[in-house]
């Protein structure tokens, strides 16, 4: 049995096909939310599930290429939406998301018309299994009690909750970050990466990324989810996009397929 090499050059084209082709981002979610419809997407990746809250009905509405809710009448109304699809993330991610809001601050109790002391705008990814009657937002507090089962970002102070990156394991929330400041009434991109360890990064409008870690638990599938309250169709996103990366083990194999190719076999 004998075997022959092949060329340097068609050897390094090989593998670098290989890797390159296993660690490119794949878009497998976007929307600009210009249709008119929240149920339907004709970006990628399907449309947003809806629903309100018990006290006032303000549903998430598309308009004029962003979404929020319409005018509010109470600081109970609320406008919730998940994606109708899950997406695998477990190669790790990259979720960016285009966004203004009408106060970060807590309005004062006594405030009668928007924004309402539970004001509230926030938005990211929360498990698959995650019921959209029962999601209430990142607007969580740091090591309290909670149902979140996801990352995401606050934009306001309300109920004591913690501006920033929010993560919560279904049990314990934990603030993750603070260190990207809300610029009230001005659009802003959010953008936020998680690798297949857990590390991540994020920032606002390109500053300097605030980087951490996180057990987010990245076997788990996950949606994208919007949580607006009181909010007076003042606070808006008009665009996400979620990238994913293939799993490690994935560039591996495509890799070994390519080391394959090294010898052959001549009779």
């Amino acid at each position: 049995m004998k075997y022959t090499l092949i060329s340097k050059t068609a050897l390094t084209a090989v593998l670098a096909s290989a890797f390159v082709g296993a660690a490119s981002a794949t878009i497998v979610y976007q929307d600009t939310f210009n249709d008119g419809v929240a149920s339907t997407n004709p970006d990628i990746g399907g449309g947003l599930d809806t629903t309100t809250g018990s006290v006032t009905s303000s549903p998430l509405l598309e308009f004029f290429g962003s979404i929020g809710q319409g005018s509010t009448t109470s600081g109970g109304a609320q406008g919730i939406g998940l994606s109708t699809n899950a997406f695998d993330l477990s190669g790790g991610f990259t979720l960016s998301v285009t966004f203004s809001v009408l106060d970060s601050s807590s309005p004062s109790s006594s405030a009668s018309a928007p924004p309402y002391p539970s004001n509230s705008f926030s938005f990211g990814l929360v498990d698959a299994t995650t019921d959209i009657d029962d999601f209430l937002g990142f607007h969580v507090e740091d090591g309290s009690s909670t149902t979140l089962d996801g990352i995401g970002y606050n934009t306001n102070t309300r109920e004591n909750s913690t501006t920033g990156l929010n993560f919560g394991d279904g049990t314990t929330a934990s603030n993750l970050s603070n260190g990207q400041v809300v610029v009230d009434g001005a659009q802003q991109t959010f953008e936020l990466t998680v690798d297949a360890n857990g590390n991540f990064s994020y920032s606002l409008n390109g500053a300097v990324a605030s980087t951490g870690t996180t057990t987010l638990d990245l076997s788990d599938e996950y949606k994208f989810a919007i949580f607006s309250q009181g909010t007076n169709g003042g606070s808006i996103i008009s665009d996400v996009t979620l990238e994913t990366v293939p799993e490690p083990s994935s560039a591996a194999l495509l890799g070994l397929g390519g080391l394959a190719l090294i010898l052959r076999r001549r009779r």
